[in-house]
């Protein structure tokens, strides 16, 4: 991401939601620390071949989570399936793991842990709300299959 152009929505929204920029820089070095003993570049080559010409199914956490992947079982297997959070545990519980996990750690995480071990590219996003749980499981996660992500300006960090 170009951090100067999106500069200025960032600004909007923590002027809208009342967000604190300060916080999300230290969540940001917080998720940065661990990448300096990860091969960043090596994981996002990898997401970026998962994703790459294919069908991708974004599934979110929402109360027709179950209804919709009974529903669709049969069509998800023929793409790649993301999970946003707490979506993970209902996949999991039909059978289904998802190629890629989007959180900022407010789902069940231990399905979000054993998902990773099982193959799962898990994308944690760093946010001032979320700093203590990136320090508690953080670490939990594979390595080799793990990014971050911050929607703060990063350009003091490695």
């Amino acid at each position: 991401m170009d951090y100067k152009n999106w500069s200025f929505f960032y600004r909007k929204i923590l002027l809208d939601f009342g967000y604190s920029e300060e916080r999300d820089r230290e969540s940001s070095a917080v998720l940065d620390e661990f990448h300096n003993n990860i091969d960043v570049k090596k994981t996002y080559q990898h997401l970026k071949g998962l994703l790459q010409n294919k069908d991708v199914f974004v599934c979110g956490a929402g109360p027709s989570i179950v209804e919709k992947i009974k529903k669709y079982k049969s069509r998800l297997n023929e793409g790649i399936i993301m999970a946003a959070d707490g979506a993970t545990s209902a996949l999991l519980g039909e059978g289904l793991t998802p190629e890629i996990i989007v959180t900022d750690l407010d789902g069940y995480i231990p399905d979000q842990i054993e998902a990773n071990k099982n193959g799962s590219v898990v994308v944690v996003h760093a946010h001032g709300d979320n700093i203590e749980e990136i320090k508690k499981w953080i670490g939990k996660f594979s390595s080799d299959s793990i990014l971050g992500t911050t929607q703060s300006d990063t350009s003091g960090f490695k």
